[in-house]
């Protein structure tokens, strides 16, 4: 137990674990606690202490029925600690006892990366064969003319929802299903973005000041914008459509994503 008392040593595991109330128990002499809802018991002899876990698979839920606390008493009446056998030191370091291997699908790649722009794919999606993807880009402005990428810049007000705002306003694209998001602890704004079919004058679009990928015609993005310090953040989310179950991982691939405020010498905290 490290030094720790019993009580605090089992108090850390049952917080650590995030199990309810416990009641006391006695195995092979020696008392604890036990934990019902997490079917978890924690004994300890000296400045030793064990842990006996109660696992039931929940494929079958009759199988909890069977193995319940009264089989788990079962079991630890018949447990007997030995703690004069175990090793009298602790393991320095940890040895992984097994390898193993990702699944091959989906599997990911990765496209541009620079410090504005980053982009992962997944190149087939299980059986679909269709691409899906997530590209994470900071904007500053729009553009007067998207039809032309050295047109002028149309600033984009500070807030998530400016960003939507302006897309409504690009010629040619259909902004749907706003709604409020978050992205970890920030609120964001997403909505569905669709580019119409290109003219002879307009073959491309390009919706940012930053010239990066023009707006694909006639796929379904789902935009998510979201604000670091004074900095747009977008998340372009393409392939949700032809390819179930993707809307879930790119939601917590965009969840997993963490920002810190850059801060230059002598500066204040301005970006993300």
């Amino acid at each position: 137990m490290a030094g720790r008392s019993p009580d605090t040593w089992a108090a850390d595991l049952l917080a650590l674990e995030g199990c309810g109330t416990a009641a006391p128990v006695v195995v092979d002499g020696a008392e604890g606690v036990i934990a019902t809802d997490c079917g978890m018991a924690l004994i300890s002899i000296d400045d030793r202490g064990y842990m006996i876990r109660l696992y039931v698979s929940g494929d079958d839920p009759e199988v909890g029925e069977v193995y319940d606390r009264a089989w788990f008493d079962q079991v630890l009446a018949t447990v007997q600690l030995n703690p004069q056998d175990a090793l009298g030191r602790y393991a320095e370091e940890f040895s992984v006892p097994f390898t193993y291997l990702l699944p091959a699908e989906p599997e990911f790649d990765y496209g541009a990366t620079n410090a504005t722009y980053f982009e992962v794919r997944v190149p087939a999606w299980a059986e679909a064969g269709r691409p899906g993807g997530v590209i994470l880009q900071a904007i500053g402005s729009g553009l007067v003319d998207p039809c032309d990428k050295l047109s002028n810049y149309v600033p984009i007000e500070a807030r998530p929802q400016a960003v939507i705002d302006y897309l409504k306003t690009v010629p040619g694209v259909e902004v749907a299903e706003e709604s409020e998001t978050r992205v970890g602890d920030l609120p964001a704004v997403q909505a569905s973005v669709v580019m119409g079919p290109g003219t002879p004058k307009c073959l491309e679009t390009w919706p940012w000041a930053e010239q990066t990928e023009s707006i694909p015609q006639e796929i379904p993005l789902r935009m998510i914008a979201v604000d670091v310090g004074n900095e747009h953040l977008v998340f372009s989310v393409f392939g949700e459509v032809d390819n179930p179950g993707w809307r879930e991982m790119a939601d917590e691939l965009i969840d997993s994503f963490r920002f810190e405020p850059l801060v230059s010498p002598g500066a204040s905290p301005t970006g993300g």
